[in-house]
């Protein structure tokens, strides 16, 4: 009872801060991927038996594929939109710059958008070029976002049907516990209703149990 109290306490922290990590998936200044992770990670060298290593190494790629996002994404949503290289670099700075002006959960945004559009001004390119540079430096952003929001759902997902597979196995491990244990209950309990059975008297034993039935008292 209490290894399930236990057990339930830490999933249900685990969810939580997944949940917190989802939202940071829109806030720089939460690492969102990185911090579900973590969790998976401590709850796994905190109950080894109840998570396998393959959900924390899936855990790990998908961080992993998280951040290689938060850079790359700004940089193709430039190129997608007609960016030259001096625009796409602008929204690989920007998305660096972002993370450290408050808010971030702004300039994460805007900074890659401002970034691709002033670095293509300063090479020369027509206002309405560079301002194709940094819209598609801004989707490239968003979109890094919600695919991060989406890494961190995978990997709530991956962990609690590991634990409800685990938890599946363990409790037909105890049924079929149990009943081996009942198995051998009734199994024992046959035999000692069998050595209880009365056997028939033999003729000389019914007339020895009526003569004394029959005669009379000595005192």
């Amino acid at each position: 009872m209490g290894d399930i109290i236990i057990n339930t306490g830490a999933a249900v922290l685990v969810g939580i801060v997944m949940l917190i990590g989802a939202v940071g998936s829109f806030a720089p200044v939460i690492p969102g991927p990185a911090l579900a992770f973590l969790a998976i990670l401590v709850y796994k060298l905190c109950l080894p038996e109840e998570i396998s290593w393959g959900c924390v190494i899936f855990a790990l790629v998908m961080t992993a594929i998280a951040q290689i996002l938060d850079f790359v994404m700004s940089f193709w949503g430039a190129k997608k939109f007609g960016a030259t290289w001096r625009g796409c670099a602008g929204a690989f700075v920007g998305v660096f710059v972002g993370m450290f002006i408050p808010p971030q959960l702004l300039w994460i945004f805007i900074a890659p958008l401002v970034f691709a559009f002033a670095f293509e001004l300063i090479g020369g390119v027509g206002v309405e070029a560079a301002g194709k540079a940094g819209i598609g430096a801004f989707i490239g952003s968003l979109l890094a976002s919600v695919v991060k929001f989406m890494l961190v759902v995978a990997m709530a997902a991956y962990f609690f049907i590991a634990l409800i597979e685990i938890f599946i196995k363990k409790t037909n491990k105890e049924l079929d516990a149990e009943k081996k244990i009942i198995s051998i209950a009734n199994s024992k309990f046959l035999k000692s209703e069998h050595s209880l059975v009365v056997k028939p008297l033999s003729s000389t034993q019914l007339m020895s149990v009526r003569f004394c039935l029959l005669a009379p008292p000595f005192f």
